[in-house]
């Protein structure tokens, strides 16, 4: 589908194929988008104001500049997707039930974003600072959290996570037994 206008408001869009398209420095506000496909698509500088993406299949999408303000991704699926190449002033996005595999969220400033029964693969949270946030729920599989702040965060019934609490700062973070104790795993100690 090609698009024509530069400005898209309080529009839907539904079971459109965008992949491999260019829809850079276009803007979008109260949109929502169902079943489409983004894949290979260039949004770089694009411009979404509470947006919805739901059931969207956004692999290896060009994300440069893009701003997101109250985007929310619901069943979608995102990969290969370097989030930190968004704009870090304007990034506000809530995951809920979606597969992220091999996305970066490095050096941005999430303050209480949801990442709602996720699955995460290979994701990067580096220098991320996700005070407040919230994955409970979700499934983590070789998911780097490196220096972040995750405090105040919830991983209440979120399983497979990894995280150094010598790296991370995690004071106040919430989290479920018995997973809490993979927090020990730095530690190199055994447990009857």
């Amino acid at each position: 589908m090609y698009l024509d206008d530069d400005h898209y408001e309080e529009a839907s869009f539904s079971n459109e194929d965008f992949s491999g398209e260019d829809l850079s420095d276009r803007e979008f506000s109260d949109c929502l988008f169902r079943d489409c496909n983004f894949s290979n698509t260039i949004m770089n500088g694009i411009y979404l104001d509470s947006c919805r993406f739901i059931s969207c299949n956004l692999s290896n999408a060009s994300l440069r500049d893009a701003k997101f303000l109250g985007v929310e991704f619901q069943e979608s699926k995102l990969l290969g997707i370097k989030f930190f190449e968004c704009s870090s002033y304007s990034f506000d996005i809530q995951m809920v039930r979606s597969h992220l595999t091999l996305c970066n969220f490095s050096d941005l400033k999430m303050k209480k974003s949801r990442f709602l029964g996720c699955t995460l693969k290979e994701c990067y949270f580096q220098n991320s600072y996700l005070a407040e946030a919230d994955f409970s729920r979700s499934e983590f599989s070789q998911t780097l959290f490196h220096n972040s702040d995750i405090s105040k965060a919830d991983f209440t019934n979120a399983v497979g996570y990894n995280i150094d609490p010598l790296v991370n700062k995690v004071k106040k973070a919430r989290f479920s037994s018995p997973e809490v104790l993979n927090l020990l795993a730095p530690f190199d100690i055994k447990i009857d």
